[in-house]
């Protein structure tokens, strides 16, 4: 859920999460009642943006090595969930990854070199909100749609980001130069080396933002090489994307939205440069 900004943080939490196991790579949907659970945990906006005072339940995961993990959290009866994930079950500031932008609430836990264990906290915002839950963990695969190898034909694809993901937001120093909390449609294509294409992003309504990836699970824009959100409600936006490689690339276009929650029909148009 969306909530507000402030309040104080918590550390040196006795910890007693409820112990999920190691991923053995099946699909986990953990349903829960905050209601039993304990209300000390507060990430005070560490990486949600937002305080989550209500109660919660604390779960333990280890997770193998180079594994990512995607995490839902979705309240029965409405109540506004906050969702992350610590590093250290004590310290609510230790986040690794987290969500309070919307319902249901989802976050990707990232991979990491080694096997470790993660302690996902099902809170609420509200001070003394609760509600019974699911907790949904799931392996994450890239979602792009593939469009193939350039060959310099024209590529019109219609979408409809009201049933994509809302996961990636290259923040206010990256590529497009705003967040972007909205939700996304992905889509790969493979550029031959010294191709070069103009992609324009047209929305129906709302305020879009486009960039490019060449890293599908690249969730903060590290990998961005090109980006646009020069304009506003229902105007296009537009880059040029250019292999100057001397091999061929794929790359991940992301067709956001700029806004919490919000979505739109689109067109995503693809030409020559």
């Amino acid at each position: 859920g969306v909530g507000g900004a402030g309040g104080g943080g918590g550390s040196d939490i006795v910890c007693n999460p409820t112990d999920l196991g190691t991923w053995a790579g099946n699909a986990i949907n953990q349903p829960g009642d905050s209601c039993a659970g304990t209300s000390v945990y507060d990430n005070n906006a560490a990486c949600t943006g937002y305080t989550s005072r209500g109660n919660e339940v604390v779960y333990q995961l280890t997770i193998p090595a180079a594994t990512t993990l995607q995490v839902t959290y979705a309240n029965d009866n409405g109540v506004d969930e906050s969702l992350y994930v610590l590093s250290d079950c004590t310290n609510a500031q230790s986040c690794l990854a987290g969500s309070d932008s919307g319902s249901p609430e989802i976050a990707v836990i990232p991979s990491d070199p080694a096997q470790r264990t993660v302690y996902i906290v099902a809170d609420n915002y509200l001070p003394g909100a609760c509600d019974t839950f699911t907790l949904g963990i799931n392996a994450l695969t890239c979602s792009a749609t593939n469009l193939g190898t350039w060959n310099g034909t024209p590529i019109t694809e219609p979408g409809n980001s009201c049933t994509g993901t809302s996961l990636y937001n290259p923040g206010t120093g990256g590529c497009t130069t705003y967040n972007e909390r909205g939700n996304e449609v992905l889509y790969q294509l493979t550029l031959p080396a010294a191709a070069s294409v103009l992609i324009t992003y047209t929305p129906t309504v709302k305020d879009v933002s486009l960039y490019v990836l060449t890293d599908c699970f690249d969730f903060g824009g590290a990998t961005c090489v090109v980006g646009d959100d020069a304009n506003g409600s229902g105007q296009a936006e537009s880059v040029t994307l250019t292999n100057s490689g001397l091999a061929a690339q794929t790359y991940f276009i992301v067709a956001d939205t700029y806004g919490s929650g919000n979505c739109d029909t689109f067109t995503l148009q693809i030409d020559p440069n």
